[in-house]
């Protein structure tokens, strides 16, 4: 008859002994995980690809609003490209006056 061996591990009561414990304790944190869109905002070609796409966007867009027609497609994009400027220059002001405590 065949007998069993021995474990040589030994059983714990707790589940977790207290150095584990402790160093579970001390650890940080877990960061939650960042998006792609955030981490490639944060790299200069990264922001340059994300605005290169936001503007194809636009335009693809206007194109579809549009329906092909040049005429409306320039009035719509000059439109834009106002609006973009005067918000631009309005956060520019903004940005500013924070920053110098006016």
């Amino acid at each position: 008859m065949a007998t069993a061996k021995k474990s040589t591990r030994r059983a714990s009561t707790t589940g977790r002994s207290a150095a584990s414990a402790k160093r579970a304790s001390s650890r940080a944190p877990a960061k939650p995980p960042v998006s792609l869109i955030v981490r490639m905002y944060r790299n200069p070609a990264g922001k340059i690809l994300l605005i290169l796409a936001a503007i194809l966007l636009i335009i693809g867009v206007d194109f579809l609003v549009t329906l092909n027609h040049f005429e409306r497609f320039f009035i719509v994009l000059g439109i834009e490209w106002i609006i973009a400027t005067l918000v631009g220059w309005i956060l520019f002001v903004f940005r500013d006056r924070i920053k110098n405590g006016n």
